[in-house]
């Protein structure tokens, strides 16, 4: 009964095969045009927002197919800012919540 499921399975495989090849159709090939956006959201000095945002060139460059939206401050307000974000769901996907 094995060896009968087996030929069958192969019978029905080839079958398909040939005719998806006889069909005449070349197989259509799409390259995806959409791109994911995602938030970045940290609070920092001038000289850490140089470098976050270097780094998401790089990411972005790495990546071409996730863009990234920075959003950045100092700590002064950030966590203020943060909070009334997350509580009406307006928040970044990605944050730095961290401080010391």
């Amino acid at each position: 009964m094995k060896i009968f499921r087996r030929i069958l399975a192969l019978t029905g495989s080839i079958a398909f095969i040939s005719a998806c090849a006889c069909s005449g159709h070349e197989p259509v090939i799409t390259q995806q045009e959409k791109q994911t956006e995602i938030n970045l959201s940290w609070w920092g000095t001038d000289a850490r927002n140089r470098y976050t945002i270097k780094a998401v060139e790089m990411f972005e460059e790495k990546y071409p197919d996730i863009k990234v939206n920075c959003s950045y401050s100092e700590w002064s307000g950030y966590e203020e800012r943060s909070k009334i974000q997350m509580r009406s769901n307006t928040e970044a996907d990605v944050m730095q919540i961290n401080f010391s």
